[in-house]
């Protein structure tokens, strides 16, 4: 099963080669879209051989109607989830808006200023889309009886590098790359070399996602998480230490610093300008 799944996501990446044209908003979501099906049959085929194959309802409800990567929580989590509160749905429902209106906004910052509209239409993207819809998305599945969580838990709220990425920030691709990357290498090898391979890893995806589909700045995404991987690596030796980089407000400064400080290498300006700005022009 295993040789068959990478065999068809081998597949459905060539054709994402040949049937996209270069350059494109279109090839960006075929590549993403690839991607999150890899991900998930990944998934999906390592908890049936632990748990035991779901129906296939709750196959199709996983690949089409979910997006985490979570599956003990989505298909057979024992503990009967809170039901969403109305202020839940309320603020969920206006970072959604507030996305929209900064994409749709963007069309006209772009005639201003063609880098500041493309930068906020990512952000209109990420906020209506991954903090906005992903949110109402997991109220709904909560309220149906599934434990799950949203995919982003207040990034800006991270006190640490490490909180950063290991609790607020897409925690979907998160629990993909500590079940798959980080556990087994930590066990193999150590913590250390485990962080740094999770973050090339996270690299090469998103190389795939962004240079990909832009046809350049290829090396830039990866550079991005490898810098990532030393801040963790920094932070958590200086917490041995004695130096407060991985808490408080040093440590909410020094996860800033690392987060958004190269942040224009993993949106390089080939993939702003090729692949974003087309989206509102």
């Amino acid at each position: 099963m295993r040789n068959w799944l990478w065999i068809v996501a081998l597949v459905l990446i060539g054709v994402g080669v040949v049937v996209v044209p270069w350059a494109s908003p279109t090839k960006m979501i075929v590549a993403a879209l690839l991607i999150f099906l890899v991900l998930k049959m990944q998934t999906l085929v390592s908890y049936s051989a632990r748990c035991g194959r779901p129906s296939l309802r709750d196959q199709l409800l996983w690949f089409v109607a979910w997006p985490g990567l979570q599956a003990n929580n989505f298909f057979a989590s024992k503990e009967v989830p809170e039901r969403p509160s109305k202020g839940e749905w309320i603020w969920a429902a206006a970072k959604t808006l507030f996305g929209i209106t900064l994409f749709v906004a963007s069309r006209w910052l772009s005639e201003v200023n063609v880098v500041a509209g493309g930068w906020m239409t990512m952000a209109g993207i990420v906020f209506a889309f991954h903090f906005g819809s992903l949110h109402l998305a997991a109220l709904a599945w909560r309220r149906a009886g599934r434990n799950v969580t949203p995919i982003m838990n207040a990034p800006i709220l991270a006190t640490s590098l490490s909180e950063f990425w290991s609790r607020r920030w897409n925690r979907a691709f998160r629990d993909f790359a500590h079940l798959f990357v980080l556990r087994p290498v930590a066990k193999q090898w150590n913590m250390t070399a485990a962080t740094w391979l999770s973050f090339i890893f996270s690299g090469l995806v998103h190389e795939l996602a962004i240079s990909f589909p832009a046809g350049a700045g290829y090396g830039l995404p990866t550079g991005y998480f490898l810098l990532q991987a030393f801040g963790l690596t920094l932070e958590r030796w200086s917490v041995r230490r004695g130096v407060p980089l991985g808490k408080g407000v040093f440590g909410w400064c020094f996860a800033l610093v690392f987060v958004l400080g190269p942040v224009v290498w993993l949106f390089h300006p080939p993939f702003v300008n090729k692949v974003i700005l087309p989206l509102i022009s």
